[in-house]
């Protein structure tokens, strides 16, 4: 007995298409405010009261406008979900003059978003952090967090920040 087998294999030739290219997937609820500074000096904040919250911009610069109404929503948002086209190690790259985002979660963990151009492409390099300090006032009537979620909360910060902080991101 025989058989005819057909089969297609692509294996991919760049190391990219064996990357899992989804580096986060958080709910866009989730992020309390980001603080966005430039290396020349001009810093933007964004904050939200609640989840569900229009947020706002706090502190615009004189004389500038937004591009659009939703934009501080857009950028609050930006790392619910991010995925990379390329990635390489963070170590061989120059982020002193990097323009950073810190973003913030209600819980209080922190993410470092650094970005710099080279060889033609932005990178970025992402570390995570965090401090109970961090988090938002609670609302009227919410409790504290249990310390069994403050551990849980830390021990994904720390995980995320071991996969992330080594490496640079070249985003789509």
């Amino acid at each position: 007995k025989s058989y005819l087998v057909r089969s297609t294999f692509n294996a991919g030739l760049e190391p990219v298409d064996w990357m899992k290219r989804e580096v986060l997937a958080f709910g866009s609820d989730r992020f309390w405010k980001v603080s966005v500074s430039h290396p020349g000096g001009e810093n933007v904040s964004i904050e939200r009261a609640t989840p569900t919250a229009e947020p706002s911009l706090t502190n615009k610069p004189e004389g500038r406008e937004l591009l659009s109404a939703d934009k501080p929503q857009q950028v609050l948002e930006a790392l619910a979900s991010v995925s990379l086209d390329d990635v390489r190690k963070a170590e061989g790259l120059d982020f002193s003059q990097a323009a950073t985002a810190v973003y913030t979660t209600y819980q209080g963990m922190t993410f470092t978003v650094r970005s710099v151009a080279a060889d033609g492409k932005t990178w970025v390099n992402i570390a995570v952090a965090y401090d109970k300090g961090n988090a938002a006032p609670l609302t009227e009537g919410a409790t504290a967090p249990s310390e069994e979620t403050i551990a849980a909360i830390a021990k994904e910060a720390g995980e995320l920040h071991a996969r992330l902080s080594p490496w640079a991101s070249q985003l789509p």
